[in-house]
C-alpha cells in the first residue's frame, strides 16, 4: 500500500445532480483519486484501488463566477457560478491490482516502488488535477505529522452523503457509475465507502 500526499489551491468535484452551476462534493470521490493516481503511474493489465483516504485541511468554499462553452452553440459563452473547494489537502493510500494474467509474482511490490518513487520525485504519466484541468493537483509523500493534521481539520464530520466510487469499464459494455455512501470519522480525519450502491 502506498501513501500519497495531494494538495492544492483549488477543487471542483461536481455533483451530477448540479447540471448548470457546478457545486463540488466536500472531498474528493475515491474514483477522482483513482484517477489521480492513474495519472501519475499507469501501465498496461493494472490498474490502482484506493483503499482510504483523509482531509487535512478545514472544509472551506470559494464561490467564483466563471465563462463556460454552451455545447449546444460554440460560439456562445454563457456565465456560471460554481462553488469551488479552497486550499485543499489529502493523503489517501492505494494498491495495485494486477488486471491481467501474469508469470511476475512480485508485480504488486514493483509498481508500489515504482509509484513511491515518483510521488518522491514529482514525476507523472500526465498533470494530475483535482477534479477539473483548471485545479492543478501537486503530489507528494506525506509530510511529517499528517495525522495529528488530519484529526484537528474538522470538528465535526463532513457530511460526504453518496459520491461516485467506480466507473467499470469492459469492452462492448456501456460505462455505469457505481455509487457509495461516504462517511467521515471527524476524530481521524478519515473517510472511506460505507456502503456500495
Amino acid at each position: 500500500m502506498v501513501e500519497v500526499y495531494v494538495e492544492g489551491d483549488l477543487a471542483l468535484f461536481s455533483k451530477p445532480e448540479h447540471p448548470v452551476d457546478r457545486v463540488s462534493y466536500p472531498a474528493p470521490p475515491f474514483s477522482a483519486l483513482r484517477g489521480l493516481v492513474e495519472a501519475i503511474l499507469w501501465k498496461r493489465g493494472m490498474r490502482w484501488e484506493v483503499m482510504n483516504a483523509y482531509v487535512l485541511n478545514p472544509l472551506r468554499y470559494l464561490q467564483i463566477m466563471r465563462n463556460e462553452m454552451d455545447h449546444t452553440q460554440p460560439t456562445n459563452a454563457m456565465q456560471s457560478k460554481s462553488l469551488f473547494l479552497a486550499q485543499v489537502a489529502y493523503v489517501f493510500s492505494a494498491v495495485p491490482v494486477i488486471t491481467e494474467p501474469c508469470d511476475d509474482i512480485d508485480k504488486v511490490a514493483k509498481y508500489e516502488i515504482m509509484l513511491r518513487r515518483y510521488v518522491g520525485q514529482g514525476r507523472c504519466f500526465r498533470r494530475p488535477y483535482l477534479g477539473m484541468r483548471e485545479c492543478l493537483a501537486h503530489v507528494g509523500l506525506p509530510p511529517l505529522g499528517w495525522k495529528q493534521r488530519a484529526a484537528n481539520a474538522n470538528k465535526a464530520a463532513l457530511d460526504l452523503g453518496t459520491m461516485p466510487h467506480f466507473i467499470p469499464y469492459e469492452e462492448g459494455v456501456p460505462g455505469r457509475t457505481v455509487f457509495a455512501r461516504y462517511a467521515h470519522d471527524p476524530a481521524t480525519g478519515r473517510y472511506a465507502p460505507a456502503g456500495v450502491q
